[in-house]
């Protein structure tokens, strides 16, 4: 007689074993989804940091350049700006007043190299940040150099000496930015 009543239906083996998954089948496929899932952590992690040292770049660019336009603001002074700043050197915060105008000047310059300092010194990401400012006949070369989160691929390349001896060197980041800034007109 064939085997086709409500209890066993034709072929009921057959369906049964189609119908399901297997444990080893559900193990395979939680294998596979946390390799996956686990290249989009890394690669999330990478993203990040990518754009936290596209942050850092972005601040230090900002900070040259706060330097520069505070320089081309008081160009009878650019010696006064010339030096290191940051770390271990720090500007001490300038009389509020002053007399003559050539004073006022000076007294402008130091004020200036403060408020950088302490503007460097705020940045929520620039790590131990430096700042170097050299004045070759008017040609102002400002460097700013940080401690990066990664090391650098190349640590021999060239780099400039702001805060080399600070900062280890295989972490070493800088921005230097180089423009020429006119004399001022006495007339």
């Amino acid at each position: 007689m064939p085997m086709n009543d409500a209890k066993h239906p034709a072929g009921a083996g057959v369906h049964r074993r189609a119908a399901g998954f297997t444990l080893i089948e559900v193990l395979v496929a939680m294998i596979v989804m946390a390799i996956g899932l686990l290249g989009v952590a890394s690669l999330q992690i990478f993203s990040l940091r990518g754009s936290y040292e596209g942050l850092q770049r972005s601040q230090a660019a900002a900070l040259a350049n706060a330097v520069i336009d505070r320089m081309r603001s008081n160009p009878e002074r650019l010696a006064s700006y010339a030096g290191t700043r940051g770390g271990s050197t720090t500007t001490s915060e300038p009389a509020a007043t002053c007399g003559d105008k050539e004073t006022c000047l000076t007294v402008l310059a130091a004020r200036d190299l403060y408020e950088l300092e302490k503007l460097a010194e705020a940045s929520d990401s620039l790590i131990d940040p430096r700042i170097c400012i050299s004045n070759n006949a008017n040609t102002i070369t400002v460097v700013v150099a940080w401690r990066g989160m990664e090391k650098r691929g190349d640590t021999s390349a060239a780099l400039n000496d702001c805060g080399k001896n600070d900062i280890d060197n295989a972490y070493l980041k800088q921005i230097v930015m180089t423009t020429y800034i006119a004399p001022s007109n006495p007339y």
